[in-house]
């Protein structure tokens, strides 16, 4: 549910970006903010997501980048085949 929210929040925040800066997600009024996640907590569910492969995460030097998660109704159909 989380991919799906994030995709959401992506098209609506950042359009057709295919990467941005994790700060972007995690500052004050982002979208960590929306689920009162701290910036480790959404770190670490966004390392969940890369492992599921649902986007990645390019941590190796800052920058640190998230790629654009797929669309809504992609994750959605996904959510609803379990």
């Amino acid at each position: 549910m989380l991919a799906y929210a994030l995709a959401l929040y992506w098209e609506g925040q950042f359009g057709s970006v295919q990467t941005r800066n994790l700060s972007d997600l995690s500052e004050p009024g982002g979208f960590g903010s929306l689920f009162f996640l701290s910036q480790f907590a959404l770190n670490r569910a966004l390392r969940g997501l890369a492992t599921e492969g649902v986007l990645e995460l390019w941590l190796q030097a800052p920058p640190h980048q998230v790629t654009r998660p797929p669309a809504p109704a992609a994750l959605l159909d996904g959510i609803y085949a379990l």
